[in-house]
């Protein structure tokens, strides 16, 4: 009687044995006879396990299944051998592979492992298998391999050891069957499929480097963007200005695409390595004597751990949320020092001071005349009253010397535009009017300025007097510049009396038109919005001791004015 050799690869088909039909005595094959009926190799394995004579080929202890983390399993899917989770664990971690590691019965290369697993390897064996009893999750295997044609097909078995079945289709008719059949895994474009290829590739000390380097990436690119928006919202002018709904649109691409997806997935999957990597070396899901202690433990540890990526995942929200308004605080906090006066520009704003308000005056002979339509800013200085008239078509000003308060002005000012009282019930309230006497007017000075450019000057203050507004145009064009005026006095006198500590300071005698968080030396006005973020808008004066210094505060608060009357744009 002679045997015939047979082919490894030929004896285990779609899970089952196969057999050639041997020859009788006199070499002639013997027909009409069947195999007989084998146990498939997952059949064999279940039943060894079951029985408690499968040894695990590491250990040699029998395996058995279970719930805890001794009864974790891991099986090859090349031989199919079955082995101890912790077995090969400490097996893997021995050899401390860099690119995957080797089974021990048929040496072929392994992809990293971090948890036990059920047959398909879809659930974790510590959270979701469905019956502990034969470490089945009962979820369809759904792994991806070759029938015997070579066609793609999907195991369509439920959860199962030993190899998986690929059932032929009708487009395998016809074609002929191949002696070798490679088994191909499932390609799956996920964010926790590419973690798994990327442990394989690199090994998990390196993968975990490497996941820890694409966040800090992300973080950077991050914190670039959110640099820019600070800078966008705290610094008008030095940058361009950038519009709203871009900013926005940018913002939100990068919030859920980058922030949002990407960071968020990075976060939670090594928050949940890191957990479950501490949880198997301190054997925290072992049953035992000490087994409420280990839960105590592994509670508060995932807590900690949970507020600590928690914090590193919401850190760039926080950021863009609150970076804006830290960043104008240190930026305006230095804007009104010692030796200026803040003064206020809203109208509800006590004590008053100053009161703004317009005035017609018109004129029977000539209507081009100037001063018929003007704005009025007036208050008391020291014993004597002062009032600065500003003719914005014309670009005229003139200041007079009154010999009383003027009351006229005031009441257009503040009392006719009352708010209605707490008992308001329908009824419009209207201000009430009083006796207006007529203060009588002296004229000091008088002059012009020029058109709202990039600077205005104002001219007519008197020998030895320069003033020059700055940023003037982007002042009255855009509601984001408002906060950085400066008027700059060009005269020996006010450079001699207050350049001693600036010039300490570097700034020298020399005008500077950029923007600086410190006043300059030449600097005798400044706009500015004081707060967490913007406030209302204060303008910071070096003092009032001359008349003419009232003059570039009555001029930018007619602007402001005239703005807030036709509405072309927002005013703070």
């Amino acid at each position: 009687m002679s045997i015939i050799p047979m082919d490894p690869a030929h004896l285990f088909s779609n899970g089952r044995a196969t057999y050639s039909t041997p020859p009788n005595e006199e070499g002639q094959e013997l027909d009409n006879r069947s195999p007989p009926d084998e146990p498939t190799r997952a059949e064999t394995l279940m039943s060894e396990i079951n029985q408690g004579v499968y040894p695990c080929g590491i250990c040699t202890d029998s395996i058995a299944f279970g719930s805890a983390y001794p009864y974790g399993l891991w099986h090859c899917l090349h031989c199919h051998n079955v082995y101890h989770f912790r077995c090969v664990k400490d097996y893997c971690d021995y050899r401390g592979p860099r690119r995957g590691w080797a089974c021990p019965s048929c040496k072929a290369t392994q992809p990293f492992i971090s948890h036990a697993t059920c047959w398909c390897g879809k659930q974790c064996h510590a959270e979701h298998i469905a019956d502990y009893s034969t470490n089945s999750c009962a979820d369809v295997c759904g792994r991806l391999g070759t029938c015997p044609h070579g066609e793609p097909k999907y195991c369509t078995l439920n959860c199962h050891a030993g190899p998986c079945s690929f059932i032929c289709s009708e487009s395998c008719q016809g074609r002929a069957v191949l002696d070798v059949v490679v088994p191909r895994e499932p390609f799956t474009f996920s964010l926790p499929a590419c973690f798994e290829r990327l442990c394989n590739e690199l090994g998990p000390l390196r993968a975990y480097v490497c996941l820890w380097t694409i966040l800090g990436v992300l973080y950077a690119l991050l914190g670039v963007l959110l640099c820019f928006h600070i800078r966008w919202n705290t610094m008008p002018w030095r940058y361009p200005p950038l519009d709203t709904n871009l900013e926005k649109g940018i913002i939100a691409l990068a919030g859920i695409f980058v922030w949002l997806v990407l960071e968020l997935f990075l976060v939670v999957e090594l928050m949940s390595r890191t957990v479950k990597y501490l949880a198997a070396r301190l054997e925290l899901s072992a049953y035992g004597r000490l087994w409420h202690r280990n839960r105590r433990i592994e509670f508060w540890g995932v807590g900690v751990l949970l507020v600590v990526f928690a914090g590193i995942w919401a850190l760039p929200a926080v950021g863009f949320y609150v970076g804006p308004g830290i960043a104008w605080h240190n930026q305006m906090k230095n804007s009104c020092s010692r030796r200026f006066q803040a003064i206020s520009t809203t109208h509800s704003h006590p004590p008053r001071n100053f009161y703004l308000a317009d005035h017609v005056v018109p004129s029977t002979a000539d209507n081009t005349a100037p001063f018929q339509y003007f704005h009025r800013l007036s208050g008391a200085t020291g014993a004597t009253g002062m009032a600065v008239d500003v003719d914005l078509q014309n670009q005229q000003w003139r200041l007079l010397r009154l010999n009383s308060t003027d009351t006229a002005n005031s009441w257009l000012a503040y009392d006719s535009k009352a708010s209605p009282p707490s008992t308001f019930r329908g009824q419009i309230p209207f201000p009430t009017f009083t006796s207006f006497p007529t203060p009588h007017e002296t004229l000091v000075h008088s002059g012009s300025f020029g058109p709202a450019g990039a600077n205005m000057r104002i001219s007519g203050l008197g020998p030895g007097h320069e003033v020059e507004i700055f940023n003037m145009y982007a002042f009255i064009m855009q509601y984001k510049q408002e906060p950085f005026l400066r008027v700059f006095s060009g005269s020996e006198a006010d450079a001699d009396a207050h350049s001693s500590a600036d010039r300490a300071r570097g700034q020298g005698h020399e005008r500077n038109p950029t923007w600086t968080h410190r006043p300059h030396a030449l600097e005798h006005m400044r706009t500015a919005s004081f707060g967490y973020g913007r406030g209302e808008l204060t303008m910071c004066a070096r003092g009032f001791e001359q008349p003419w210094h009232y003059v570039p505060f009555a001029i930018v608060a007619a602007y402001r004015d005239r703005l807030r009357e036709v509405r072309v744009r927002k005013v703070y």
